[in-house]
């Protein structure tokens, strides 16, 4: 436990210049300070009330739905929702994190929670195998929970298939879906599950939560620095702790905010000359249009100028030449 409160799973940081694990043992930031309680949800204070009070008072649904963009926090609820369900001291809002049972969901190898790639397994065949076996009763937990990632991607035969089985599953069978595209997901599906919409994640939380991050890895970090990773987000945790994680191994210890814009910010003054270079290569002009403008908040005014001048060069690069003066 770091002095900023935050959990690291990983094993500790070694020191500078000292050997460091084996390449094979690195896990990435993203896994390694992944929320593990309803508390330590960024940005979704209120479905994590909302799923708490439902324990709380034994009101817990047969079948969720969580929707969101990209690295919001949807598949680390699910399986927070299923260790709060399976604990050994619960059902409970706050799940110990310490028995064998929440340890091994969170590390996805619990044989009671069952995730599913729904990319993958999306055949009407994998939906019987996963209708037959829902009748089996869990070997250890106090329920069988299915965790279905990307549920959209289903074929139309495999939801038709699990309507009956989620209208009326067995009193020991939770349902979990997760997935970024709710509108390809049959109406029949969705009015059988309660549905959750998480919401793009606050840029001063991102840069909250990245702070206690380097803090918990002994890296110092301007607070500009952060605040930057944190618009590059764009409302997504995951997306910015990959950033993050990006820098640190750039910068070997220490998070200059100079460092940051090195990496990443093209002024807008430049947009014309970037055109200027590019265009006659051959690079289509969507492509030249792509590269300068970042709409990112509070950078309106640079994004609109950038606008401007890459359509007035690419314009003016269209122009036919002016026929020769007699």
């Amino acid at each position: 436990m770091s002095q900023s409160g935050f959990v690291n799973q990983s094993e500790p940081v070694a020191a500078q210049g000292a050997p460091g694990p084996p390449l094979e043992q690195y896990t990435v930031v993203a896994r390694r300070y992944r929320p593990q309680t309803f508390a330590e949800l960024v940005g979704q204070e209120h479905i994590a009330q909302a799923l708490a009070n439902a324990i709380s008072t034994q009101r817990v649904g047969h079948a969720y739905l969580f929707t969101g963009a990209r690295g919001v926090g949807k598949t680390s609820t699910a399986r927070i929702l299923a260790k709060a369900l399976n604990c050994v001291h619960g059902p409970s809002p706050t799940p110990c994190n310490q028995c064998d049972i929440c340890q091994m969901i969170s590390a996805g190898n619990d044989l009671d929670v069952l995730e599913i790639d729904g990319a993958s397994k999306r055949g009407i065949d994998d939906i019987r195998q996963l209708r037959d076996n829902v009748g089996i009763r869990p070997s250890r937990a106090r329920y069988k929970i299915y965790i279905i990632d990307e549920v959209h991607m289903l074929t139309k035969e495999a939801f038709n298939a699990l309507l009956k089985t989620l209208e009326e599953p067995p009193e020991h069978v939770k349902f979990i879906f997760c997935t970024t595209e709710p509108t390809k997901i049959p109406v029949t599906i969705l009015s059988r599950c309660q549905r959750f919409d998480f919401a793009g994640i606050d840029t001063v939380a991102i840069s909250q939560r990245l702070r206690q991050i380097v803090e918990a890895e002994g890296v110092e970090a301007d607070d500009a620095a952060l605040e930057l990773i944190a618009r590059r987000a764009a409302g997504s945790m995951r997306d910015g702790q990959s950033l993050l994680e990006k820098l640190l191994a750039f910068g070997s210890g220490r998070l200059p905010w100079p460092m940051c814009t090195t990496c990443w910010e093209r002024p807008a003054t430049n947009a014309w000359r970037l055109c200027w270079d590019i265009w006659p290569r051959g690079t289509p002009p969507a492509h030249c249009r792509s590269w300068p403008l970042r709409w990112q908040k509070g950078w309106k005014s640079a994004c609109c100028w950038s606008n401007f001048w890459v359509t007035s060069a690419i314009a003016w690069r269209q122009q036919p030449a002016a026929p020769p003066v007699a």
